[in-house]
């Protein structure tokens, strides 16, 4: 049997292209622990968890916060909004607290975010120079999730990511695309220069905060307040904290909220610095991993058709190979962020994150635009 040399061409790219491919997958290339070399912060901390229609998360999760193991020391702000009389029975039973401390939106706060000013009255009542941001429908992992935090707040870092996983109790595909999108953020953040956050644990200078002016200039938008966060102060003075210790655990999504989430970020990413370049590493690794697959297909089908055999075999070795070492990566991936995801599952999830996300864009076009922000005109 003699082959042509397009043929030749034509196969080895595609042994290569399934050779290589896989490593451009963010699975592989998540970024490692970060080594601290200057010496942490030994101040109190100030922690402020913001209570929006969300007071069984809080009831449920504040006693956590509550008996952090932090020998420095440090404090509790709860914001919560006037009115929201659930929550404020929730703190009346934790009043005694020595670490707790409470504060309220005023009635009278319209045309702006309430999460966002929420966190400006944290920032404005905290008496510490580092600032934790959570949300109640987080917990921490661990006794010493701020002590771990806090290992990273060193003279040379303004702005520190945490990371939050899903439950167990979670689909399967939450935890995947979660864990697969927080990569892509930490790979940057390791660089000292975050897009956004997918993860509701971030710690920031208050003067750094307040010197920057805050929210302002995003304040009327009404969602993702810790994507515009990052976004306007992660700058070369950023960290990224990877240790388990200082992990945090989200509460399951239902639905709405899962695709209300997806389609509210189609919207803040309009509005944040660097959105091109964040995106454009994406579109590589999907493109890759998309011609690679056409290319096994395209040679398949050309084997087939011409009846070489041998091609055939390459075509499936190709298949086998790309298969192989994507499920590989994927699963340490997994393996190292604790998430019991079955191998199987891995390739379809890949595979369809971009049909997702068209899904979702659509879901986005056809969306009131007026619902992305506070002040309706």
């Amino acid at each position: 049997m003699i082959f042509s040399p397009v043929t030749l061409i034509a196969s080895g790219v595609t042994l290569i292209s399934s050779l290589l491919t896989p490593f451009l997958n963010t699975l592989y290339r998540r970024p490692k622990k970060e080594d601290v070399t200057d010496p942490p912060s030994e101040s109190p901390i100030t922690l402020i968890i913001t209570s929006h229609g969300n007071a069984r998360q809080l009831d449920e999760h504040l006693p956590l916060y509550l008996t952090q193991d932090h020998p420095a020391g440090y404090e509790v702000i709860v914001v919560g909004e006037k009115n929201d009389s659930e929550t404020e029975d929730i703190l009346k039973r934790y009043s005694g607290h020595p670490h707790l401390y409470t504060t309220f939106i005023p009635e009278t706060s319209r045309y702006m975010s309430h999460k966002k000013l929420a966190i400006t009255l944290g920032m404005k009542a905290a008496r510490n120079e580092w600032v934790v941001i959570t949300d109640p429908s987080c917990k921490p992992n661990t006794k010493h999730w701020l002590q771990s935090m806090s290992a990273y707040f060193t003279p040379s870092t303004n702005l520190v990511l945490g990371y939050t996983n899903y439950g167990s109790s979670a689909p399967d595909y939450y935890r995947f695309e979660h864990l697969y999108t927080a990569l892509y953020i930490f790979r940057e953040a390791h660089k000292r220069k975050a897009y956004r956050t997918n993860c509701y644990n971030v710690a920031i200078r208050k003067s750094v905060f307040l010197d920057g002016n805050g929210f302002q200039g995003n304040l009327k938008y009404t969602i993702s307040e810790y994507d515009y966060l990052v976004n306007k102060f992660s700058d070369r003075h950023t960290a990224l904290c990877l240790d388990e210790e200082g992990w945090m655990t989200e509460d399951t999504p239902s639905i709405k909220q899962w695709q209300n989430k997806h389609i509210y970020l189609k919207e803040t990413v309009n509005h944040l610095r660097r959105t091109r370049l964040h995106f454009l590493r994406y579109r590589i690794d999907q493109i890759a991993m998309y011609v690679n697959y056409a290319l096994i297909a395209g040679l398949a089908t050309y084997g087939v058709i011409t009846h070489q055999w041998v091609t055939c075999a390459i075509a499936a070795l190709s298949m086998v190979v790309t298969l192989s070492l994507r499920v590989m990566i994927g699963k340490r991936a997994m393996q190292a962020y604790h998430q019991p995801i079955s191998s199987w599952k891995i390739i379809p999830f890949e595979l369809s994150m971009f049909w997702r996300n068209a899904r979702n864009r659509i879901r986005y076009e056809n969306a009131d635009k007026y619902d992305f922000i506070s002040h309706k005109v």
